[in-house]
């Protein structure tokens, strides 16, 4: 597990180094890094659900099933 770990931290210290190179190089501007990196596109829509009343169905279906 923890050469896993290492190979983890070796492939994210190499791609930083990758970045740091072409920012130095102005092969790209850092908004255009940010943007590659993004885990969404900077002009995505998103929707922020209200998973109250899901949660609460769960919670009720779970608690019913656990109590017979």
């Amino acid at each position: 597990m923890n050469s896993l770990l290492e190979s983890v931290d070796a492939i994210k210290y190499a791609q930083r180094a990758e970045d740091a190179r072409r920012l130095a190089a102005r092969e790209v501007i850092p908004e255009e890094l940010q943007e590659e990196n993004s885990l969404w596109p900077r002009h995505a829509k998103l929707r922020i659900l209200d998973l109250h009343d899901y949660a609460a169905r769960i919670i009720a279906r779970e608690a019913a099933t656990s109590s017979l």
